[in-house]
Formats: C-alpha cells, structure tokens, sequence
C-alpha cells in the first residue's frame, strides 16, 4: 500500500512539473557554468518606462528616432520589434555569455509563436525548419528558435555546418542540467525584482579575455594591464532599479579579504578627496578620478615596467614620470570635454593631489624648456601651447592640475555640484559624467565604496524617464564592427610629444 501511495505522489509530482511551460523559467534552460548572465525584468521595465499603453507595447516617437539613427546595432534592431514579435511580457528575459559555440544566447518569453517566426522570416528571409521539436532558421552565424513558448536568438562564434547548429540550439532549449539557478551568487538573477541584475564569472571572463589575441597583444604592450585579467576576484554581480528619474546601481566584487588583488587594492588605493574638483570647469562632460598611493603604486611591477618603457623614449625620458608618480598622495583625476568648434577633438583637464605640487610644476617646467619653450607665467599660471591648444599648469593648495583648453575658460567649476562633491568624496575610484545627446539629457555616476562595493545613481535630467532614458543611452551606443587589431600601428616613439610651440 505504501509503494502505491509512493507511486501517485511520483505521478502527480511529474504531472504537475509537466505543466509548467518552459517560457517561465527561462532562467533553468541556462548552464551553471556560462561566463556571464544579464537579466531583464520585462514586467517592470516595460511599465516603468511606459512603452505598455494599456494593454498594448508602443514605442514613443522620440525613442523611434533613436532607434532610426542606430539601426546598425543589434540592440536596436530588438528594441524596436518588441512590439511585434508576439512576446509574453510577465516574463523575465536573459542574455548569456557560453564559454564556447556562441558569442552570445538571447532567451526570451513569447505569447505567440507564430507570430514571431512570421516577423523573422520576414525580416530575414529565412524560414523555419523543425529540428528536434524546436523550429529553427539560420542565416549566417545568426540562430533564431521557436520551441515550447521559447524565442532563442544566438550568434555563433564561428561559422557551422546548419546541422550541427541546430543540434547546439536543440540542446540549449531542451537543456535540464544544473543551471545558473543553481549557483549561490547568481540568486540575484531570479530572486531579486529589479528592472536588470547581472551576474559574470570573473574566471571565466579571464580565460576569454587571455584567448583574445587583441586583448593577448595589449596585455603585451601594457603591463599594467595584467592588474585587470590576472586578478583574484570570482565573480562580479549587479543590479539596477529605476523609479521615477532616478535609478540606483549596485555592483559587488566576490573575493577573499586576504587575497592578492584585495590587498594589492589596500596598498595603492588612498583614502578618497573631492579637493581636485576645485581645478575642474564645471562644463567637462566626463570626470574620472583615482584616489591612490604613488609610492606604493610606483612600486608595482606592472607600472614600474610602463614608468621604465616611459623613460626609455626620447623626450618623455627627462619627464621623470615615476619620480611625479612616487609624488602623488590623493586622487588622479581627468576632465573631458568635447571640442565644441572642432569634431572628434577634445578638451581635457588633468589633476593630481600630490605632497609636493610645486616639484610637479617644476618637472614639467623643466621639461618645456628642453623642447624648446620657456613658460610665460600669468597669475602664478605656467602657460604653454600645444597642438593648437593653450596649456595651463598650477597649484591650487595641494592640487596640482593641467588645462588643456582650446577657449578661454569662463565657467566656474566642478566643485559647485554636488552631486560630484558626493561621489568623489566618498569613492576611491569614481566615474561622473553628464550625458546629452538628442534625445539624452542624463547624468551616470559610478564609485567604488569598498573593495567589494561600487555604487552608482543614473539620473535623467528636467525630471525625465529614466528607464527611457537609460534605454535610449544602450541603443546610442555605436557597435563595434571591426576588432581586428592592426599590427602595423606601432608606436611613434620619435614623435610622443606632438608638437611645441611658443606661445
């Protein structure tokens, strides 16, 4: 009698499992072992940004012109047949990053099958074709399947017989293996209600990167780029929220306290200073800044190899870099400002909080005068020209800072807003910058609270969407067609300084 009672429990259990749809649990169709997953709560972000008018999707007109003005992208290209590709939009969608076969997987609920095989084959001139229960066309290196209210699309990392790409498209779709629900860090992805959560295998991110003969090349070139691809960090996640015309961003790095890269990141990281915003114009655009040790950054093997490489060229050498370097106690910070009269030129502004401002000025003075121009000094500015652009270098406090501006500077400066004065106030390593472009007018704000914690604010401006906006800055991102990298561009070591000119 107790076996019989076993056996019905089975059976409902398996009848019950066999009426869940796969299109509700996309995340179980996803490899524990992928090397990143992005998560996008459709639910909220659709209402959130109001593209849902009642019961329908609609994009407003001015997201249609940035759509139209990017149709390169492939972000775009989706964004803009939301409405139409018959999606179930109470679902949450993710994009994942598989190790090897594909470039990228898209997974995403549907409502209406047909209607989205009608809408790709339209768009691509390709019909589907059933493969083991699942509908599949191919173009390219471009998979697109419809199976069990499933829409896949993936991109093939390199070309493949149509064969053994269904039967890798078949796989992912009917896939009940241990699945990035499974991993503890990755919880976010499908625990969490927020708009977009992330989670990435820093390992595996490694190995892809090192594979990479560009990324394997500028390793090569720069070794201070090893910091970043050989590192102790395991994973990274994320998450964003939008409410209103705000969005907070949240990031946290899963590493041991004791590990190398943590305690190479206690010996060259300062304490955080918004004193250098006292230097900034208010009008830059982008405003980085890290907050660090240079006598302890100095020492480190991969930037002691770059100062040394510095040192070696011609001119650059009598800069003394590394002695600079050694002379920096606080944030290092840049300013960039598009060239208003000039396309694709910019202005920038450099400073630097150092124990001995005045030895920097010095150096670089000194450094002039060796090519060939004395400074012209003007209320306690060194004043300078360099390619076509006026150069000027001084102190303010413990401040030592560089402008090199094209006009002739009337704004005030950063040290008036306060979102800036917070950020970098409170961030060892922070990134500011103001957004406006078309139908953009935002303001992105990132900064590392603690060795494990960055923190950040999207905010749209004249109390705009920021869900919309936020979307309309992802679809103005310029795609990336050629990353090929061009041996032949070697550097100039004879010319590293432009051109000098007495001012």
């Amino acid at each position: 009698m107790k076996g019989l009672k076993s056996i019905a429990v089975a059976l409902i259990c398996a009848s019950l499992a066999s009426c869940v749809s796969k299109n509700e649990h996309l995340e179980k169709l996803i490899p524990s072992d992928v090397a990143g997953v992005v998560c996008v709560n459709m639910p909220n972000v659709i209402e959130k940004s109001g593209i849902k008018q009642g019961d329908d999707l609609k994009l407003p007109d001015d997201l249609k012109d940035v759509l139209k003005a990017n149709e390169e992208s492939v972000l775009c290209r989706l964004v803009k047949n939301v409405p139409n590709v018959g999606l179930e939009i109470k679902e949450k969608a993710f994009v994942y990053f598989p190790k090897k076969d594909f470039d990228y997987v898209m997974l995403a609920a549907l409502a209406h099958e047909d209607k989205a095989k009608n809408l790709i084959t339209h768009k691509t001139g390709c019909r589907f074709e059933d493969k083991d229960g699942v509908d599949i066309a191919i173009s390219g290196n471009d998979v697109w399947a419809v199976g069990d209210g499933v829409l896949l699309k993936a991109v093939l990392k390199s070309s493949s017989d149509a064969d053994k790409a269904s039967k890798l498209v078949s796989a992912i779709i009917n896939y009940d293996g241990k699945s990035i629900a499974d991993v503890p860090e990755a919880s976010a992805l499908v625990n969490v209600e927020k708009e977009i959560t992330a989670y990435f295998d820093a390992q595996s991110i490694e190995v892809i990167m090192k594979s990479n003969p560009v990324i394997s090349t500028w390793v090569a070139d720069y070794p201070i780029l090893h910091l970043l691809v050989d590192n102790d960090v395991k994973s990274l996640t994320l998450d964003m929220s939008f409410n209103g015309d705000n969005g907070e961003i949240n990031a946290d790095l899963n590493m041991d306290d004791n590990c190398q890269f943590a305690q190479l990141l206690d010996a060259v990281l300062q304490e955080p200073s918004n004193e250098f915003l006292a230097t900034i114009p208010n009008s830059m655009q982008m405003v980085m800044s890290m907050s660090v040790n240079g006598s302890n950054l100095v020492r480190l093997p991969q930037v002691y190899q770059m100062l040394i490489k510095v040192n070696e060229m011609p001119f650059l050498g009598s800069l003394r870099l590394d002695s600079m370097v050694n002379a920096i106690s606080g944030p290092i910070a840049v300013g960039v400002l598009e060239d208003p009269y000039f396309e694709g030129d910019y202005n920038y502004v450099f400073a630097a909080e150092s124990s001995n401002p005045l030895y920097i000025v010095d150096l670089i003075a000194r450094f002039a005068s060796k090519m060939g121009q004395d400074p012209e000094v003007y209320e306690g500015e060194y004043i300078y020209s360099y390619n076509n652009k006026q150069v000027k270098v001084g102190v303010n406090g413990n401040v030592v800072y560089i402008k090199m501006l094209n006009y002739e500077q009337t704004e005030g400066y950063a040290n008036t807003i306060e979102g800036m004065n917070a950020l970098f106030g409170a961030s060892n390593l922070g990134i500011y910058c103001h957004i406006t472009d078309k139908a953009i007018n935002s303001t992105l704000s990132i900064g590392l609270k603690s060795k494990r914690q960055i923190k950040g604010t999207f905010v749209a401006n004249n109390e705009g969407n920021a869900m919309m906006q936020f979307i309309k800055l992802l679809c103005s991102i310029e795609p990336v067609n050629d990353y090929d990298y061009d041996m032949s561009n070697t550097i100039d070591s004879d010319n590293m300084v432009g051109e000098f000119h007495a001012f």
